[in-house]
């Protein structure tokens, strides 16, 4: 069974949709990391020690104090429903986490479901990334009507996607610069088997937001510019600032 016109071209949406979100995700991911580079007004600091290499963790710290309180422990349940089994085949305690970190970067992250194979628990829960996965989210349902999950190379060519739909689910290769199917999980729930987690979403803007935010960057900025100007500081004044040239070393006399 081939993809159809329809899904095709949904396909190709959601992988526009993706790589729009790609600058924001990576900025966000460079603060988040410490690699943020340095902001000047070429005004103080001389062109030689721009290079030198400026960390402030601000923007970490930020999301990891939030991160820390965040654990998940289980489902108030009936045990009839084995939803602590399945917590525990999927390592949701650790798993979690992760899906906490990511929403509090980039201001989501998302939750599938799918069915396991061979030896992988079923159902198979899995976390994963804004970076690699993005949906269109219908506000009046409160939840996605479709989903991609995509795998790019170095370069950024899509290489394999997974597609959710409300009834199917179907795993895709990139042939020739096009999308081919090589299976379909028809399951027929009604819905997409993806949860979209939202950071601090509001009604005006329920696609959520980052922890780490334009006053927080800004901060970062300012501080690497003032812990490069002080590292400036203390070379220039640790260093001698008279010298005299050509005089013969006996001599001490300069008083």
């Amino acid at each position: 069974m081939s993809l159809s016109p329809d899904e095709l071209g949904l396909t190709n949406a959601l992988v526009k949709k993706l790589r729009a979100h790609d600058v924001r995700n990576t900025q966000l991911e460079i603060y988040y990391d410490g690699k943020n580079k340095l902001k000047d007004f070429n005004i103080s600091i001389p062109p030689a020690l721009k290079s030198v290499e400026t960390v402030v963790g601000w923007p970490s710290t930020v999301v990891q104090v939030l991160e820390e309180r965040l654990d998940l422990e289980g489902f108030l349940a009936p045990e009839s429903l084995g939803l602590a089994e399945i917590y525990r085949a999927n390592d949701l305690d650790v798993e979690s986490s992760l899906g906490h970190l990511d929403a509090l970067i980039y201001g989501a992250c998302f939750v599938t479901v799918g069915k396991g194979q061979d030896g992988e628990p079923d159902p198979l829960i899995t976390i994963e990334s804004p970076r690699f996965m993005t949906g269109i989210y219908d506000m009046r349902l409160r939840r996605l009507t479709s989903a991609l999950r995509l795998s790019r190379d170095s370069r950024g060519t899509p290489e394999s996607a997974t597609l959710y739909l409300p009834n199917e689910t179907i795993y895709m290769v990139w042939s020739n610069g096009t999308a081919v199917e090589v299976d379909r999980d028809v399951h027929n729930l009604g819905r997409v088997p993806v949860v979209y987690i939202p950071n601090n979403p509001r009604t005006s803007d329920p696609y959520g937001k980052s922890e780490i935010t334009r006053a927080i960057r800004y901060y970062t900025d300012a501080a690497v510019r003032t812990v490069l100007g002080s590292e400036v500081a203390r070379e220039f004044y640790s260093a001698p600032q008279r010298y005299i040239l050509g005089a013969d070393p006996e001599y001490r006399d300069w008083e």
